[in-house]
């Protein structure tokens, strides 16, 4: 598992180990259901004459001392043209650290941090709470981002709690 706070600041490589920027954020749309990586660099200059482009998620092949991606900058420009964030209502997510978390109206905690669980293939929030403890038994849950309904001035999850519970123990189980 690699985190926001850890991904931040940490140097982006292409396939060809060519560095194009540097990490600074997460971008979160529940409109389009996808997270994007923001990476500000001088090579990115060369797509559509700015320093700052927003990543799909899904192009990262890992995170070590760099976030590595599976293609070369040429491959991933026409994926880089696409995404027009200034047309899609969205979250940063280092903003949302901190945040109520609630779940029918109840708050079970607060975002600590963001995650990328690389084997599932997903976004999950971090979090912690005494609510977290008490229906799931740790500190800190990871409640992936597929389960908000609705980001104002709380994070509010589509479940209860006990739905939400049972469906983060089925995918343990699986």
């Amino acid at each position: 598992m690699e985190y926001l706070s850890e991904i931040v600041g940490k140097t982006v490589y292409d396939v060809n180990g060519r560095d194009i920027g540097v990490a600074q954020d997460l971008e979160l749309s529940l409109s389009e259901d996808e997270v994007f990586l923001r990476v500000k660099g001088e090579p990115l200059k060369g797509i559509r004459g700015r320093m700052k482009e927003f990543l799909p998620m899904s192009e990262i092949d890992y995170v070590d001392g760099g976030v590595h991606l599976y293609k070369t900058l040429d491959e991933v420009k026409g994926i880089l043209e696409d995404v027009f964030m200034s047309a899609v209502h969205s979250h940063k997510c280092k903003d949302l650290v901190g945040r109520p978390v609630t779940s029918n109206e109840d708050e079970i905690g607060r975002v600590s941090d963001f995650g990328i669980d690389s084997e599932a293939n997903q976004v999950v929030m971090l979090v912690e709470g005494p609510r977290i403890r008490e229906v799931f038994g740790r500190r800190t849950e990871r409640i992936p981002i597929i389960d908000v309904i609705e980001i104002v001035e709380t994070i509010r999850l589509q479940h209860d709690v006990d739905t939400l519970s049972r469906r983060i123990s089925e995918k343990r189980e699986a």
